[in-house]
């Protein structure tokens, strides 16, 4: 287990993945096409496109949360309307 800085919290070593390994192609150490290379762009890019959908899905459960608590606000204001408790 690894703590992340900032806040960042404790993951699984194998979940974290930097791009450090960029550096041994800019570096001439590795070539572009290296099958290291190649397979460490695609682990990468798979961490990115799953950190990319956790954050779309926490903002879309928030968004219905806040949908379903105006909802219920709206819901209560009429029938308070409706029993003449409030001016509409």
């Amino acid at each position: 287990m690894l703590t992340v800085a900032n806040g960042g919290g404790v993951h699984p070593a194998r979940n974290i993945v930097g791009c450090d390994f960029l550096h041994l192609v800019r570096l001439g150490i590795r070539a572009a096409d290296d099958p290291l290379v190649r397979d460490s762009i695609a682990v990468w890019i798979g961490a990115q496109v799953r950190s990319a959908a956790r954050s779309v899905l926490a903002a879309a459960t928030t968004t219905m949360a806040m949908g379903r608590k105006r909802t219920a606000a709206l819901s209560t204001a009429r029938a308070s309307v409706a029993r003449g408790h409030l001016d509409g």
